[in-house]
């Protein structure tokens, strides 16, 4: 039985291997995708963020990621009280 696959296998031959270029053109529209879907995103939220920790003033009210809320009494350099 094993010596039909063996005639199959010699029938096909080599299989062909296409452009060298594919592979490089291929990895450039995954890290383009890459960057698109996951870098581009989490760029944008970082710096939304930053921005509304640069807005927090006095006297604000904020609700921390435990669910905890707060008012801001002091904004120093180091961090928020």
């Amino acid at each position: 039985m094993s010596f039909f696959i063996s005639d199959a296998a010699a029938a096909a031959g080599a299989p062909s291997q296409g452009s060298p270029y594919s592979l490089i053109i291929m990895l450039a529209v995954f890290g383009l995708i890459f960057y698109f879907m996951i870098l581009r995103p989490q760029q944008k939220r970082a710096k939304d963020h930053k921005k509304l920790m640069d807005s927090i003033g006095k006297g604000d009210e904020v609700l921390t990621t435990g669910g905890l809320v707060g008012r801001v009494i002091k904004v120093a350099d180091t961090g928020y009280i």
